[in-house]
């Protein structure tokens, strides 16, 4: 069952949240208030319901219940992750105690929120998340990947940082991340082959390389047919890196092709 909401009058994009829980009156609930506070609803009574949703429709936002009879919220979460990557997992639960709880947080879930729900802060934590860009910054020169690290961050993105090939991976595979920042020379490694496992992990990832090797200059175009997004060649601004994210980000919400 859908409810769809009013379209906001400041011109922005409706904000679609999926709604996850075996109880049906909780989700009757939510669904009827989230829907008249003007995001766009889906709903779902299982974790098996959820995926099928996600599916079909990638929503910005997942509101789900920790313990479901079959594939409860953490089983279903581990899906969803590969399935959409950018959709924003929280978390409702009447056992604050659980083990499960625990295991959803290590997973990469935004929150976990305790039942009886406050709707003060679920709304406030679907704002804050639904949109929120995550990025991962790899770069073996730690000093300048810290420096960058904190200028996105200024800039209200989710960041994290990675100073090796393997680390990289460690962390994307386990929170794949949507903007991916990578330098092409790692370690001796070539970027494209470290590329080449993210998109394995998430092919959605929206990935922009960088150099400060001229010599690398046909590798960074090869990494453009490879599906990467932008190019950068160091120095540069960090406006300049900014907007290649928020183009990259935006035209991928309009579903067109990014690479430029």
């Amino acid at each position: 069952m859908t409810t769809t909401g009013e379209e906001t009058t400041t011109g922005e994009e409706t904000t679609s949240v999926l709604v996850v829980d075996d109880d049906e009156g909780m989700v009757a609930t939510l669904r009827d208030i989230l829907g008249t506070t003007g995001y766009q609803v889906d709903v779902a009574h299982s974790g098996s319901q959820a995926l099928d949703c996600v599916r079909r429709r990638i929503p910005d936002c997942i509101l789900m219940d920790v313990r479901m009879p079959g594939l409860n919220g953490v089983e279903a979460f581990r899906e969803i992750k590969r399935l959409a990557p950018d959709s924003s997992v929280i978390f409702m639960t009447a056992y604050a105690a659980s083990e499960l709880v625990s295991e959803a947080l290590r997973e990469g879930a935004v929150e976990v929120i305790p039942k009886p729900l406050d709707l003060e802060q679920v709304l406030h934590l679907i704002d804050a998340n639904a949109h929120k860009t995550s990025v991962l910054v790899v770069d073996d020169d730690s000093a300048f990947c810290r420096s960058l690290g904190d200028a996105l961050s200024a800039q209200d993105l989710d960041v994290h940082t990675a100073f090796s090939v393997d680390e990289a991976i460690e962390l994307f595979e386990l929170e794949p991340r949507r903007v991916v920042i990578l330098d092409m020379h790692l370690d001796g490694r070539n970027g494209l082959d470290v590329l080449l496992v993210l998109k394995e992990v998430n092919p959605l990832a929206i990935v922009i390389l960088m150099t400060g090797y001229p010599d690398l200059q046909e590798s960074m175009r090869k990494g453009l047919s490879m599906s990467a997004t932008a190019c950068l060649n160091k120095p540069f601004e960090v406006d300049d890196l900014i907007r290649a994210i928020r183009r990259a980000v935006d035209c991928r919400r309009a579903g067109q092709e990014t690479n430029a």
